[in-house]
This record gives structure tokens, C-alpha cells and sequence, in this order.
């Protein structure tokens, strides 16, 4: 989640699934400055310099990501101490934080995630409170909808370079497993990485779970943040081709994407 617009990839789905690593096996936070390095240090601090590792000749397949991890070079970090989400990316602290708790895979999907939400800053995409309260929602939908379909789209090309687990992962994770399965089948029917991300962009909107979650915490956020400026209420709207600058493949291809009103 790039905080306090682009709400984080699971939010609550941490609490319904048991996590693989305690906290006190964890300890305290350990944080990665780019370039990543890392030939000695805690446990958790060499596991994430080889998850970072392992995961480059990935991202170099894929501009955006790559340039967001070299190019912007966020701290990035394993907690144990997330409660009601998995990950997040504090855009003016250049940071993403992690839990710690979970799996390899998870911990890799959550941070090509995260890093497609640094390429949304980076692009100048995420909303701000000059916008009316809904129409901030509406553009953290679809920046929550992309997230998960490019995360996906980098996850099959792993599983189709032989590293299966993200994918699997993402498949099985609660919070993705319906976004993954419609990706996998528009992949079975075309073929078409672009249909099958605007697919799976598309699929996000299909929970109304998944939109009155997201809704609840965006305004509840916005609201807080209005408290505390005493700015008046503000009824400014996304700009009608929004989804333009949006819905582009890491590559800058644009994908056919929609995002309906609720």
C-alpha cells in the first residue's frame, strides 16, 4: 500500500492465514539499504538480501519494477510487527515494510507489489485530498486493481521460468486467489499477457467485499486527514482519462482497462 492513498495488497487477509516465522523468531525489524548487500548479519537480514537477489533478473524483464528497486532504491524492510497488513510503502520515507512472518513467496509478491506502487508514485498517479472523498476511493481502487494484476503478470512469467512459488502463492493467498484464477484462464484461452492483466484488473472490482473494505479504510484515512488539516470539505474530480496513466504494462504498454462507479 503506498500510505495513506494505495491501500496494501491483503490488508486483514494476515489474520486469517498462519504465519510460518513467530515474531520471536524475527526479533527486531531489519532494514536493506540499495544496493541490498548483505555477507553477514541476523538471519532475517540475509534472507532478505537473497529474496532481493533472487528476484533482479526478474525485475530487469520488466522496466518499471526494475527502475522503482534500482533506480529509486527504497529501504525495504522485515517486520514483525504488522497487524492488519502484510505490506506497505511510505512514499515520503522511501520505505517498504513487510511482514517478516511470512513465507519466501509471500514476501516476494508483497514486494513486487509494493514496488509497482513506488512506480505508481514515481508516475505521479496517486490521488490527494484535493479530490473529493469518493473520488480518492475510486482511484485507489484502481491502483490497488493494477497492483495486483502487474503482480500477477510478473508471477506467471516466473512460474513460466520455472519458479513456481509466487505464483502458487498468489493462488492460494485468500485475498488474490480469485484475481489468479481468472488471470490464469484468460492466459489459457489467449495467451495474451495484456488481456489477462485487464482481465484480472477487472476481477478486482468483482468482490464487494474486497471494494467496501477498501472504501472503509480510504475514507476513514481521508476523513482523519481532513480532521487534522481543517481543510474544507472538496468536490474536485479525477480527470476523465485517469485510467490512462493507470492501466500501463511496466513496459509502458497501455492495457484495455474500466473501472465502475459503486
Amino acid at each position: 500500500m503506498c500510505r495513506a492513498f494505495c491501500l496494501s495488497l491483503i490488508l486483514v487477509a494476515v489474520l486469517n492465514v498462519a504465519s510460518p516465522l513467530s515474531a520471536q523468531t524475527l526479533g527486531e525489524p531489519v532494514c536493506l539499504d540499495h544496493p541490498y548487500d548483505a555477507v553477514a548479519g541476523p538471519d532475517q537480514l540475509l534472507r532478505l538480501a537473497g529474496l532481493i537477489d533472487r528476484l533482479r533478473p526478474t525485475l530487469a524483464a520488466f522496466k518499471g519494477l526494475g527502475a522503482a528497486l534500482e533506480d529509486r532504491k527504497p529501504r525495504i524492510c522485515l517486520t514483525p510487527s504488522l497487524v492488519l497488513e502484510s505490506g506497505f510503502l511510505l512514499p515520503d520515507a522511501n520505505r517498504i515494510e513487510i511482514d517478516g512472518r511470512l513465507d519466501d513467496a509471500m514476501v516476494t509478491a508483497i514486494m513486487l507489489h509494493e514496488l509497482r506502487h513506488l512506480d505508481q508514485v514515481t508516475a505521479q498517479i496517486c490521488p490527494d485530498d484535493s479530490l473529493a472523498m469518493a473520488q480518492v476511493a475510486q482511484a485507489t481502487f484502481a491502483l490497488e486493481a493494477d497492483a495486483n494484476a502487474i503482480t500477477l503478470l510478473v508471477a506467471w512469467h516466473m512460474r513460466r521460468n520455472g519458479e513456481e512459488a509466487v505464483w502458487n502463492a498468489l493462488a492460494d493467498w485468500p485475498s488474490t486467489s480469485d484475481i489468479a484464477a481468472r488471470f490464469a484462464a484468460s492466459m489459457g484461452d489467449h495467451d495474451d499477457p495484456a488481456q489477462a492483466v485487464a482481465e484480472a484488473f477487472d476481477q478486482w472490482y468483482a468482490s464487494e467485499e474486497r471494494r467496501q473494505r477498501y472504501y472503509i479504510a480510504t475514507c476513514s484515512d481521508y476523513l482523519d486527514r481532513r480532521d487534522d488539516s481543517k481543510k474544507l470539505p472538496s468536490y474536485k474530480q479525477l480527470p476523465q482519462d485517469y485510467l490512462d496513466s493507470v492501466c500501463l504494462l511496466p513496459d509502458g504498454t497501455p492495457y484495455a482497462c474500466r473501472a465502475p462507479e459503486f
